[in-house]
């Protein structure tokens, strides 16, 4: 009897874990496939390409450090930090740890969309460096937006569409799956709010009001 129930408890784990796997190759080829459109070819990979942030936030990052008040000074740190700690140790570590494949090199018609060209999937073999799980675009952006309403209020909550947006980026450029991505935000919310949450009983030892919903204080 104890055998029975453990091979049915088996089976039905087993049929769980083959409707999940089937329900991210829907998804993912709604929005790689049926989802494509010249548009979004063309925008999407301008979207996510680093080139397009780095000499904003550098001017940014140095105008906060002349000119910013503690607000725009302890923005700029958490962010430093969220990447340092979130893309540079704990999205790379698991990289590293799942090895799991890309879309465009797993999945059979699967379409690569970059600045060049797009290029469908045509055979799959075996990657030595699984890089699609998790998302270090949906980590640093969920991040960021988590900091900046955490900072400035829950005026600017409308970022967090931006970082949204950039995990539908990621399935449609065929660099990740919908599960990379659910899992991606998940693992940047514990990690940022786990960095406010320290940052906010730090600032309160030193007399600085903060408040996760109104923002930090002016000072």
């Amino acid at each position: 009897m104890i055998s029975r129930s453990l091979c049915r408890r088996d089976r039905l784990e087993l049929n769980a874990m083959e409707w999940l796997r089937q329900l991210d190759l829907i998804v993912l080829r709604f929005v790689n496939q049926t989802g494509a459109n010249p548009f979004l070819d063309w925008f999407f990979p301008r979207m996510a390409a680093p080139s397009l942030f780095i000499i904003p936030g550098i001017i940014l990052g140095l105008w906060l450090l002349w000119k910013g008040s503690i607000r725009g000074r302890v923005f700029l740190g958490l962010i430093l930090i969220a990447v340092l700690l979130g893309d540079a140790v704990i999205v790379s570590g698991l990289k590293k740890i799942v090895n799991r494949p890309r879309p465009h090199e797993s999945v059979t018609g699967t379409r690569l969309v970059t600045k060049e060209e797009v290029r469908i999937s045509t055979s799959v073999g075996e990657v030595k460096k699984g890089r699609s799980f998790p998302s270090g675009h949906v980590c640093n952006n969920v991040a960021l937006a988590m900091v900046v309403v955490a900072v400035y209020g829950r005026k600017y909550r409308w970022i967090y569409g931006w970082a949204l947006l950039m995990g539908w980026n990621r399935i449609y450029l065929g660099a990740h799956y919908p599960s990379d991505v659910m899992a991606s935000i998940l693992i940047s919310i514990t990690y940022t709010g786990v960095i406010l949450m320290m940052a906010g009983f730090i600032l309160a030892r030193y007399g600085v009001r903060w408040s996760f919903k109104e923002g930090l204080d002016r000072q």
